[in-house]
Parts: structure tokens; C-alpha cells; sequence
């Protein structure tokens, strides 16, 4: 019970901070700042996404 418990909390900890943060990433790209990035734990759930939002991101500042 103490291990699922502890697993939960770890779990929540890799999606949910890297969930604000690609969401503040977002609202930046959304406001035109390119430049605003956000790292993540290499641990962290979501590094794929924030990888292809940091390239996008590359591609948007290329095009304006």
C-alpha cells in the first residue's frame, strides 16, 4: 500500500509540474515569445512534448 502510494506521488510529480510548465510555454508562444523556454527533469514524463513545442517554437521565430 506504502509503495503505490509513494509510486502515485512520483507520477504526479512528472506530469503534473511538467504539465504547468509546457503550459506556461504555450501562453508564451501564444504572446509571440519565441525565446521563453522551460526545461524539464530528463525523468519527466512529458519531455516529448516539450521537445516538439521547443521546436516549433524554433520554426515560428524563423517564419515571423
Amino acid at each position: 500500500m506504502l509503495s503505490t502510494v509513494f509510486y502515485i506521488i512520483v507520477l504526479s510529480h512528472r506530469v503534473g509540474g511538467p504539465s504547468v510548465a509546457i503550459i506556461a510555454f504555450i501562453n508564451e508562444l501564444k504572446k509571440g515569445n519565441y525565446d521563453f523556454h522551460r526545461n524539464l527533469r530528463i525523468n519527466d514524463e512529458l519531455v516529448p512534448i516539450m521537445t516538439e513545442l521547443k521546436e516549433l517554437a524554433e520554426i515560428l521565430k524563423q517564419k515571423r
